[in-house]
């Protein structure tokens, strides 16, 4: 089932059951017809293979699970990142991205790191 689906298929199922027709439903959801056959379809269990996704869907994004993260990471480094306060790893992230604009950016986030070094290498 596409991700979008569940999303808006309670609501097209509650509009079919006031007697909208496919063609109402769709101009109200902003849908095509055919989107709204797929979420009725998908209340059946019914395999549909149309991967269609509406404009303000999120883009897909590849996921680590947490222990894939810890084991390619390190546990001690783990939690020396996560002890910082979000502005600080926002900042190393947008370093490691290469998003960094002003050399005081860099060099905050340099010295984060080297922080981070220091205090991984003392315990």
């Amino acid at each position: 089932m596409p991700r979008w689906i569940p999303g808006v298929r309670q609501e097209v199922r509650d509009l079919a059951s006031q007697g909208m027709t496919y063609v109402e439903i769709a101009d109200e959801l902003g849908l095509d017809e055919q989107q709204v056959a797929m979420c009725e379809d998908s209340w059946q269990e019914i395999h549909s293979s149309y991967d269609h996704t509406p404009e303000d869907s999120r883009p897909k994004e590849f996921i680590y699970e947490i222990d894939e993260v810890k084991a390619m990471i390190g546990v001690d480094l783990l939690k020396q990142v996560g002890d910082l306060p979000d502005s600080d790893i926002k900042l190393l992230l947008m370093h490691v991205e290469g998003l960094l604009e002003t050399d005081a950016e860099k060099t905050k986030a340099n010295n984060l790191l080297e922080r981070i070094k220091t205090s991984l290498e003392t315990n």
